[in-house]
């Protein structure tokens, strides 16, 4: 097995995102930690910071704890998912505790994105361009792409290749896919690919993208919860946040983008108090703003990184329970 290489996907924006806030940033996390890109980053641009840097899949971690050992006092890696960041917070005892105890952080990124070896890697069954095991798991915990199959109905499976992966066919390959796992001549993921080829390629000049892109990705969410992790997430990751502090998102594909988008408006635009209520300061409402516009990688970025070009950046900024912009 390879090298665990990941390209990091728009590190100076990330930097740039968390560290010019309003507090001077002590506590960091990388939900996400991938190839440690952007750890590595933040961690040289901020001195007297610590990272956490979680991440689901074991390799990624060894590949974490490789690149930043120059940093080894100042960080803590955590296997696990990101949807689970008050477990960890609270098990590590990072950050500082806010008022009703809760841990809380200056800074936080998360890049929803695959990793480039778990796509290149033919052994983890992400790809469709070499044979592999019809697995797909980011972690090592859960059920595989093979077990999903076995388990899911004709119906529900339609449902995720419509909705994760804009399949217009989805009934029809959905019956297709089954019909091959029943019949035991689904064995890996280049069988796959040809079930896709075979129900979703139309006569004509060859595609621009491969026929099963599509149905890989939404088989690919489907086994890894994605889109459930990235709600988890977003239910817990704002409120973590001490006044002052920042969360980065980079999604990679519009229900991912939709998710923040929609939970980043509505932190922004809380309900307001009715004029003359009496309210103890614990129970107002915390306030957040959107920061700055929608960042997407350079031209330049892309040119060097092609996988790059998907990528769009939302940030995040806590403010404190009066609303008032927080200052360090």
């Amino acid at each position: 097995m390879a090298a665990f290489t990941h390209r990091t996907v728009m590190s100076d924006e990330i930097v740039s995102a968390l560290l010019s806030g309003p507090c001077e940033p002590r506590w960091l996390v990388d939900a996400t930690a991938g190839g440690g890109g952007h750890g590595e980053a933040l961690l040289r641009a901020a001195p007297s910071a610590s990272l956490l840097a979680v991440d689901r899949d074991p390799r990624a971690l060894d590949a974490v704890r490789s690149r930043l050992s120059p940093w080894a006092g100042r960080v803590r890696l955590v296997p696990g998912r990101f949807g689970d960041l008050l477990l960890h917070l609270e098990r590590e005892a990072f950050g500082e505790r806010d008022p009703d105890g809760a841990w809380c952080v200056d800074g936080m990124v998360l890049d929803a994105g695959v990793s480039s070896p778990q796509l290149d890697e033919p052994e983890r069954g992400f790809s469709f361009q070499r044979p592999g095991p019809l697995d797909m798991r980011m972690g090592e915990d859960g059920e595989t792409l093979g077990e999903y199959l076995e388990s899911v109905d004709e119906g529900e499976l339609a449902r995720i290749l419509r909705e994760y992966g804009e399949v217009k066919s989805s009934r029809r390959l959905a019956r297709a896919i089954l019909d091959e796992m029943a019949a035991g001549a689904l064995q890996d993921t280049g069988d796959l690919a040809r079930v896709c080829e075979r129900i979703l390629r139309r006569p004509g000049p060859p595609p621009r993208i491969h026929p099963a892109t599509l149905p890989f990705q939404a088989l690919r969410i489907a086994v890894n919860d994605e889109l459930g992790e990235l709600e988890r997430f977003l239910h817990v990751a704002p409120g973590a946040l001490r006044p002052g502090g920042r969360l980065a998102i980079i999604s990679f594909h519009s229900l991912e983008d939709r998710l923040v988008k929609r939970a980043f408006r509505s932190l922004s635009r809380p309900a307001p108090i009715p004029r003359g209520l009496p309210v103890r300061e614990v129970d107002r409402p915390v306030y957040f703003d959107e920061v700055g516009k929608l960042l997407r990688p350079s031209e330049h970025e892309c040119e060097l990184n092609p996988r790059a070009r998907s990528a769009r950046l939302r940030v995040l900024e806590r403010r404190s329970r009066n609303g008032e912009v927080a200052h360090a």
